[in-house]
């Protein structure tokens, strides 16, 4: 084995910038993951009288990751799961993907809107508020009751 100084100097630069990327990755994940177990406690102490709660958001969760459901569709029933909860709907944002944010442009109405890069905000439907998929599902319903009574 012939030494090279030079060569020799390069593999230790590039065995400290690996270190250093995989220090600051972990420390990246272990923030986020540490966010996360708060996210779910803080979700387990508001809802702790109401143990579906907590248990729907996780099957919310999992259908999202399984991508039953799109991004707009998990911002609308996490929403509606915590529509008393202003700080769990916003802490909520640390889950989306880059370009998704849910905001309160206006404290007074209590509304929810969520926003995607470069598009004006959507309104978030309250459960009030009935859905373009529950008006759809509804029509459907009524004349499928009307076929059969014919």
């Amino acid at each position: 084995i012939i030494y090279h100084p030079h060569l020799h100097q390069q593999l230790i630069s590039i065995a400290s910038a690996s270190v250093h990327y995989i220090r600051t990755y972990t420390s990246q994940m272990n923030s986020k993951t540490k966010y996360t177990y708060m996210y779910l406690d803080e979700v387990k102490a508001e809802f702790g009288d109401h143990p579906q709660v907590y248990h729907e958001f996780l099957h919310i969760m999992r259908t999202f990751k399984s991508q039953e459901i799109d991004i707009p569709e998990v911002i609308f029933r996490v929403t509606q799961l915590f529509h008393s909860n202003q700080s769990l709907v916003l802490g909520f944002n640390t889950f989306l993907p880059d370009g998704f944010q849910i905001v309160i442009p206006n404290q007074d109405t209590g509304s929810f809107y969520y926003r995607t890069a470069g598009q004006p905000l959507v309104l978030i439907p309250t459960t009030n508020t009935r859905t373009h998929k529950q008006e759809h599902d509804s029509r459907q319903q009524q004349e499928q009751q009307e076929q059969q009574e014919q």
